[in-house]
């Protein structure tokens, strides 16, 4: 099996974080979480329609709950700006959520559910899906850009890093359309496969969707070339590419599967790196950290190990029965976050490594 990346001593760092984490129950189920922009606060988005926010000040220990939408939150990211929270909600509406707990509403989409979000602070852009319908929503909340010219649901949406493209993924492939002319001459890419959702590489060469048949269809963005990339167990619910873009980890499988982006041909012929781990039955969450080589593990009974390269990670928070749904950890990387299914949060204070 190929060497992944360098590995740092493991030494005593892990262990030490299990003196500074803290855990409760958020009595609802859970969709997602997210650290704002400048990791002042955190948010955690759950099924009861309501956002629970931490703040940095008191070490996110006191939450407080804002209900943002009447039925469930479906769809989640960090907003443009500082401090605030986008969300999507069965209710139709698309909703701004301040650290503070102001809940500005952005736009109403009628009677289909908001079932994916995302922003671009780089274009000043949020974007926003009910069924094959897409809205742009500027910072001062104006609808710049409305269409539905989409075969099929949309399932995802991502913004080019540079925030002047955004892929709108539908059941049978991606749209790409230029922010600036949305609605007119969009460029389409075939999938195989139901398309679930996707992600752009951050160095904005490739583009990477997840299919209902256990694979991954990948496009360089610069021709359109296609790869398909098999293997997999279940469904992959979690991509999550390293800061410079040259690697992509993958949940869905008994063990983390990572392909190498490097190079103008990305995985082509190439096989994929497995990272096995003594822990768990079924990885359900992937995160690499912002500021180390060290990738996090979410399992299907609720633990999560961190790997520091490509040798044997260490545990840094308990089974908790129900399975790790998303991990954030804030932009300098002394905060991270989990939370599962069943709605249990984690959080952990990795300033640990500075005062060994």
């Amino acid at each position: 099996m190929a060497t992944l990346l360098e590995t740092p001593a493991p030494d005593s760092y892990f262990s030490r974080l299990a003196s500074r984490r803290r855990s409760e129950e958020l009595d609802a189920p859970a969709v997602g979480l997210a650290f704002d922009r400048k990791g002042e606060a955190l948010a955690v988005a759950l099924g009861d329609g309501s956002v629970r926010i931490f703040r940095r000040n008191d070490g996110f220990t006191l939450g407080s709950a804002v209900q943002a939408h009447k039925g469930q939150v479906l769809s989640f990211a960090r907003d443009i700006g500082a401090g605030a929270f986008l969300t999507g909600g069965d209710d139709g509406k698309v909703v701004s959520v301040s650290a503070e707990g102001t809940v500005t509403v952005l736009a109403e989409l009628g009677r289909r559910w908001v079932e994916a979000v995302a922003t671009s602070p780089q274009g000043g852009l949020r974007a926003a899906a009910a069924g094959k319908r897409v809205v742009l929503i500027d910072r001062q909340g104006r609808i710049t850009g409305d269409g539905d010219d989409h075969p099929r649901t949309v399932t995802g949406l991502d913004f080019h890093p540079k925030g002047k493209r955004l892929a709108v993924v539908h059941g049978d492939g991606v749209t790409l359309w230029w922010t600036a002319s949305f609605g007119k001459s969009p460029k389409r890419l075939p999938a195989e496969g139901q398309l679930l959702g996707g992600r752009i590489s951050p160095d904005g060469d490739w583009l990477v969707a997840a299919t209902g048949d256990s694979t991954l269809n990948a496009w360089r963005l610069a021709d359109g070339h296609k790869l398909r990339m098999a293997g997999y167990d279940t469904k992959v619910r979690s991509l999550a590419f390293t800061p410079n873009g040259r690697m992509l980890a993958t949940s869905g499988s008994s063990n983390v599967i990572v392909w190498s982006f490097a190079g103008r041909t990305g995985p082509e012929g190439k096989a994929p790196t497995e990272i096995p781990q003594p822990y768990g039955t079924g990885v359900t969450a992937v995160l690499w950290h912002p500021k180390s080589p060290t990738l996090m593990i979410g399992y299907d009974h609720g633990l999560v190990v961190a790997v520091p390269g490509a040798g044997t990670g260490a545990p840094i928070t308990e089974p908790s029965g129900s399975p790790v749904v998303d991990i954030a950890i804030s932009d300098d990387g002394d905060w991270l976050a989990a939370v599962t299914e069943n709605g249990r949060l984690t959080v952990l204070d990795m300033r640990a490594r500075q005062t060994a």
